[in-house]
Order: C-alpha cells, then structure tokens, then sequence
C-alpha cells in the first residue's frame, strides 16, 4: 500500500468512529404495516435521549398516537418500558417527531404503536 492508500483508509476510520460517537445507537423497526419507525441516542445537555420519528404508512392522517417503547436486554427481552404521546398528529404518507428522555447508551430498543385514532375525512356537512 502507498502512504496515500494508508492515509485515507486512516482518515475514513477516524471520521466512522467519529459518527458513531455522535449517535449512541440507531434503529428501525416496523409496526402492523401501518407504521414505521427510525430513531437514534443522542446526547443533550438534559443527558441521553432517543430521538426518534413515527411513519404513518397508511392513506389516511391519525392522531393521538402513542408508541410504546422497550429497552431490550440481550436475550431480547423488554427491561424497561414506558409510553410516549405523539403530539400533533401524524399526516398520511409522512412522519412525526418525539423524544423519549432517560435512554441508555449501547441499548437495544423495540418501538410499537399501541393506540390511534383516525383523523375524519372531510369537512361533512
């Protein structure tokens, strides 16, 4: 290898872990087909939080929706659980954002919808 091949598979490894670090843990997971989900660990002056949105794969917008959220151990097993509101709503065919405070660093987490209502179509009349 040259000394330019060394540097720049130096270079690119140094800025992999440097991502890595910024993101304590990332994840996606799905729902009954009607939700999807993606989240990361991160880090706040408040201490580690999940960050993490909701995806409303169904036609129609929702609301009041609530996402349980498990901490896994390594067996895959639910070690701590706690339920998060969805504020305002999730159109259809897009996304929502929440945090869920106090998550763990390396954890391994699983996220479901457990409850939702289905916005009215039109103004009726």
């Amino acid at each position: 290898m040259t000394r330019r091949t060394i540097l720049a598979v130096t270079v690119a490894l140094a800025l992999t872990a440097a991502a890595l670090a910024g993101a304590q843990g990332v994840g996606q997971a799905t729902s009954d087909g009607s939700f999807r989900f993606e989240w990361e660990v991160t880090t706040s002056r408040k201490g580690l939080r999940l960050n993490a949105y909701v995806y409303n794969l169904t036609l129609r917008p929702v609301q009041n929706v609530r996402v349980l959220v498990e901490q896994l151990d390594e067996a895959g097993s639910a070690v701590r659980r706690s339920t998060v509101q969805v504020w305002g709503g999730v159109p259809a065919g897009d996304r929502a954002f929440f945090q869920v405070p106090g998550a763990t660093a390396g954890a391994r987490y699983r996220l479901g919808v457990v409850n939702y209502d289905l916005q009215p179509i039109g103004g009726g009349g």
